[in-house]
This record gives C-alpha cells, sequence and structure tokens, in this order.
C-alpha cells in the first residue's frame, strides 16, 4: 500500500442528488460539485479513487456528510505521529493523525471515518488518466 496515497478501485454512480462514489454496497462519498460535471461519462464505470492519508479523519458524533464505517486494522508509528489504518468495503485505507487518539487495544473495533472528498482525485481506471484535474 502507498502510505502517500490512497487508492481503490470504487464507481460513479448517479441520483437525484448529484453524482456520488460507491466504494461498496454501504458505502458511498458525495463528489464537489465542481468536478461532478467532469465525471458525468463515467457514470456506472469502475474508477480509481485516489485520497492523501491526511484527508481521512475519524468522525466526529455529528459527522454524516461522507462518513462510513470502517474496522481499525492496524496502528502504525511514524516520525510525526500516527498513521491509522482502515478497512473499509474490503480495501485498505490509511489515515494519518497527529495526536493519538486510538491505541492497540482498539484493533478490530469500528468506527466512523470521515473523507474530505474535496481534496481526493478520480482516475479513468484503465488510463490512469486523472478525470478531476
Amino acid at each position: 500500500m502507498n502510505e502517500s496515497i490512497n487508492i481503490v478501485d470504487a464507481y460513479i454512480r448517479d441520483s437525484v442528488e448529484g453524482v456520488y462514489l460507491e466504494l461498496g454496497d454501504n458505502s458511498t462519498l458525495n463528489i464537489p460539485s465542481h468536478h461532478q460535471e467532469c465525471l458525468s461519462n463515467y457514470i456506472n464505470e469502475k474508477v480509481k479513487f485516489g485520497i492523501r492519508p491526511d484527508f481521512i479523519y475519524l468522525a466526529d458524533d455529528n459527522d454524516k456528510l461522507n462518513t462510513v464505517e470502517g474496522q481499525f486494522t492496524e496502528l502504525q508509528k511514524q516520525n510525526n505521529g500516527y498513521n491509522l489504518i482502515f478497512n473499509i468495503e474490503h480495501k485498505l485505507f490509511v489515515s494519518k493523525v497527529r495526536n493519538k487518539v486510538l491505541n492497540t487495544d482498539d484493533i478490530g473495533k469500528y468506527f466512523n471515518v470521515n473523507f474530505d472528498t474535496y481534496f481526493s482525485h478520480i482516475f479513468d481506471h484503465d488510463t490512469k488518466m486523472n478525470l478531476t484535474i
């Protein structure tokens, strides 16, 4: 797993609320409006979703938008903080935190994780071309 960016397979979907990203059956993420038009040709297509660990957080209780449940699987000590590894829809995501808020006793437990998709990227699955720049 590349720790500088999380890249996973996902699907672009459409609804009356707009274009969104489907990570799996139970996990969807809102796509910022400034990216939705350039993805209109990718509805129901497989894409690569990329997001840096700095833009994945443990969700606050009142966070609803772009919050999904993930299983905490690993804690990695880094020079400037910790990496929290979560399994979400059978995909591993790294979240970088400065203050350790979980510990090894929490491994295996489920937590809500929030994605700041404003800073995410979506790539064509086959060509790897960035669709959101």
